[in-house]
């Protein structure tokens, strides 16, 4: 992927991006609030450095949150389609995972839940690896992160149709 490319990228979720604190839009289609650097901090002292950095930039540059709709305004069937919070990311981890229906086991030790599809379908970075997969396989959904954010961004089904059922 080019730097032109990335920055088009980038510059589409960024327009659905709030500054923390702001009170979440239900009805929006798209709607993020970005991370505090000292949510990160947090995280990182119960966790360790385990948010591949790109993941952690996009954290701080364009936040968690919903992607219902692409960028021809084609709505998402999923039931989620949720970039999680650190706090949902930490509940994974932790294996408290009521409100999100992931089984405890479904997350391998070195997996980060980045994207919540619907209920039992998460998909995952890994340190040290671009490629986003689907957990406790070597199954690629996307070449790397910003692919991922491509393909949602041209088509945020695009993993229904992929058969990740």
């Amino acid at each position: 992927m080019d730097v032109k490319e990335y920055a088009e990228i980038w510059g589409w979720y960024q327009q659905f991006s709030h500054k923390p604190g702001t009170a979440y839009d239900h009805e929006a289609g798209n709607f993020f609030i970005r991370v505090e650097p000292e949510d990160i901090a947090d995280f990182k002292d119960e966790f360790g450095d385990i948010l591949p950095p790109i993941y952690e930039k996009f954290l701080l540059e364009i936040g968690a949150g919903c992607l219902s709709r692409d960028v021809n305004s084609n709505v998402s069937i999923a039931s989620y389609n949720e970039f999680p919070d650190l706090g949902q990311i930490a509940a994974i981890l932790r294996e408290e995972t009521s409100d999100w229906v992931v089984y405890p086991d479904f997350i391998a030790k070195d997996e980060v839940p980045i994207f919540m599809a619907y209920a039992h379908a998460v998909f995952v970075l890994r340190p040290r690896q671009e490629a986003v997969f689907c957990p406790h396989s070597d199954r690629k959904f996307a070449s790397s992160f910003c692919d991922f954010l491509r393909r949602l961004m041209m088509d945020t089904s695009f993993h229904e149709k992929d058969q990740l059922h």
